[in-house]
């Protein structure tokens, strides 16, 4: 069964010779859609520049690496901000009424508005459950949106996420609305990348905005190097990347060489065997149902 987001505009490999994890079947069900809250509008006023600079990265708790201070080798990007523009920062507003904030990138689709994460930055049980006040800040840098706010007006996530949190299905789907006043689209703006639904072996790159010290969340940071299989019960399946970044960096995208997006940012266990490395959950079919899903979706004009 796939999930619906509700009233969201309110609210680490080359793959080991012989080795092939499952991959989950897809799921058939189309999805629930859940009532629309609030207005987008509404929302990208919410996000103002002080609020932005205030959120911390979202924490998924003990299973995952804690706040601390730990060896990072994320380093900022300084190759050109056209090349990363699609990439951003995506605050929320937990259950208890913190702030928070994860990564996103646009992924194309023919509704030009689609954008990628970790589930956990939009459901996560030790925040309350679902986030509000979801929005998407393509290329933030230094509390400055040069590409506007666009409220998160939609999305799915796999019931396996919601109920037991299977980090296998920490992905979402969302749909983010136009910068208010602008009529284009949000892919029309900044681009977006392809997205692939199976295993694809080599090198990646994987992004972030990774909050908690020494990082502030403030400039986007990146590692790369060839991804290993994870065979640990927790991400089965996943894969893993020699890059240290902290919470906030959550759902950041990880590309192949070919720039196709293979996958988010997910969590690790807090056990130091694995502060070296970041997780990433991959897209399989299951997450293909997920955005066929949102891509299908007729959704409401205005606001």
């Amino acid at each position: 069964m796939i999930m619906t987001l509700p009233a969201l505009a309110a609210v680490a490999a080359a793959l080991l010779p012989g080795t092939s994890p499952q991959t989950p079947q897809a799921p058939h069900d189309p999805g629930v859609p859940l009532p629309r809250a609030g207005t987008p509008a509404a929302t990208a006023a919410y996000w103002t520049s002080q609020r932005m600079r205030a959120a911390a990265g979202v924490n998924s708790g003990p299973s995952y690496a804690s706040r601390r201070q730990v060896p990072v080798d994320g380093v900022e990007w300084t190759a050109g901000g056209e090349t990363v523009r699609h990439i951003g920062r995506l605050f929320m507003r937990t259950a208890t009424g913190d702030l928070a904030s994860c990564t996103a990138a646009t992924v194309s689709a023919p509704t030009g508005d689609m954008i990628a994460t970790a589930a956990h930055c939009v459901h996560d049980r030790r925040s309350g459950g679902w986030m509000d006040k979801l929005a998407f800040v393509p290329a933030y840098r230094d509390g400055q949106a040069p590409y506007g706010v666009h409220a998160v007006v939609s999305g799915s996530i796999a019931d396996a996420w919601r109920d037991r949190e299977d980090n296998r299905a920490d992905y979402a789907f969302l749909r983010a609305a136009p910068r208010p006043g602008v009529n284009t689209t949000l892919h029309a703006q900044v681009g977006a990348r392809e997205a692939v639904f199976e295993r694809v072996a080599g090198e990646k790159r994987a992004f972030g905005y990774p909050a908690v010290g020494p990082f502030d969340g403030e400039r986007l940071q990146y590692c790369h190097g060839p991804a290993r299989v994870v065979y640990e019960s927790l991400l089965y399946g996943g894969e893993e990347l020699a890059c240290r970044m902290t919470d906030g960096a959550s759902g950041g995208p990880w590309y192949d060489t070919a720039h196709r997006q293979t996958g988010v940012s997910s969590g690790r266990p807090a056990d130091p065997r694995y502060a070296g490395v970041t997780w990433a959950a991959v897209f399989d079919a299951r997450a293909k149902a997920l955005y066929d899903n949102e891509a299908a979706k007729a959704l409401p004009t205005g606001g």
